[in-house]
């Protein structure tokens, strides 16, 4: 159970850094992603809880989840930002 659950989140966390790679500028990728998974975290939690405590309480429940999309994507998006300025083409 818990080697298919990796799969899946390893598998979504890199699909979503791609994606959001190509969306954000290049100089301020990383921080975007994570400001935007942040967003999209709070909102998806906030949804079944009705106050700051109940927040924290689902966010303690699934922290391994939270933590994994929280950070994963900027992550991505930080080494894909990074293999792309070391593979310049250098001319003549």
């Amino acid at each position: 159970m818990h080697t298919s659950e990796a799969i899946v989140i390893a598998s979504s966390v890199i699909v979503l850094g791609g994606l959001l790679s190509k969306i954000f500028d290049r100089r301020h990728a990383a921080l975007c992603a994570l400001a935007s998974m942040a967003l999209g975290l709070v909102a998806a939690y906030w949804s079944d809880v009705t106050g700051l405590r109940h927040f924290a309480a689902a966010v303690g429940e699934t922290w391994g989840s939270f933590a994994s999309f929280l950070l994963g994507p900027p992550l991505i998006v930080a080494l894909l930002g990074q293999l792309r300025s070391n593979n310049r083409w250098r001319g003549p």
